[in-house]
């Protein structure tokens, strides 16, 4: 069995005029990047990627005359079965 660990990760919402902090928010996650080379090798981890990413990946296409297709992915892990039980170890500070 394998406990994950867990962090935390924050957020502020400003307002986009006056950049005055609205709403502070807080997220608790599990800690990725936890995998071992070859024993984890067929576990699925959604990976995140920025619209500026995107963007840039485009206009390099664009640029070089590279050509471009579409794929669309099925989201992997907010909708799957797991079929063990994962455990998570409680952030730093916080008490049962």
């Amino acid at each position: 069995m394998k406990i994950l660990d867990s962090v935390w990760a924050f957020k502020r919402k400003r307002d986009i005029r006056t950049q005055e902090v609205l709403k502070y928010k807080a997220r608790l996650n599990v800690h990725g990047g936890q995998q071992q080379y070859r024993v984890h090798y067929f576990d699925t981890y959604v990976p995140v990627v920025t619209w500026a990413s995107v963007r840039m990946a485009l206009i390099l296409s664009i640029i070089n005359h590279w050509k471009t297709c579409q794929i669309d992915f099925v989201m992997a892990y907010p909708h799957t079965n797991i079929e063990c039980d994962l455990y998570m170890k409680l952030p730093a500070g916080v008490e049962t």
